[in-house]
């Protein structure tokens, strides 16, 4: 009786090591894709002081407290790629990773604004407000990400009294 020699290729099993000659030229290339989608809603509290200049404008400045509630979604991938001789680009490595969250930050806001009375109950405002929050960060796969939620904002409104 002889040993049974398995009938099934080994292709698949086989371990390749490349080498490279002195007289070759190898490219790696990494492409890297990131992205990053934020939600945030606001609820602000805080107190306004306002100037009646005439009959017609006004003028008010407010600052107060802000809680941020977001939600957050990001992706990342990264494939290595390797040229030998100026041959085709071939993958040698891909990873891909993606995570989402949600996070509280607390905020401090100032405000601006300036209006025109149309007539006794409707007026038409402007407001220029800066907004102060905690950064937003977050892990994705090995990376990591901060944001700065801080920023300007300027809105403009309608506003009817009673």
């Amino acid at each position: 009786m002889a040993p049974l020699v398995p009938n099934e290729p080994i292709a698949d099993r086989r371990l390749l090591t490349p080498t490279l000659r002195s007289t070759d030229v190898a490219v790696w290339n990494d492409s890297i894709a990131e992205s990053l989608d934020v939600d945030t809603w606001s609820i602000s509290v805080g107190a306004e002081a306002a100037c009646q200049y005439d009959e017609r404008f006004y003028a008010s400045v407010g600052s107060g407290v802000v809680l941020n509630v977001t939600s957050w979604d990001a992706t990342r991938s990264d494939q290595l790629l390797q040229q030998i001789n100026r041959g085709a680009p071939v993958v040698i490595s891909s990873t891909s990773a993606s995570n989402l969250g949600s996070s509280i930050l607390w905020g401090i806001y100032l405000q601006a604004s300036g209006g025109y009375h149309l007539n006794e109950s409707l007026s038409l405002e402007l407001s220029l407000r800066y907004d102060h929050t905690e950064e937003l960060s977050g892990r994705v796969g090995n990376s990591s990400f901060e944001v700065d939620l801080s920023g300007f904002s300027v809105g403009l409104g309608a506003n009817y009294s009673f």
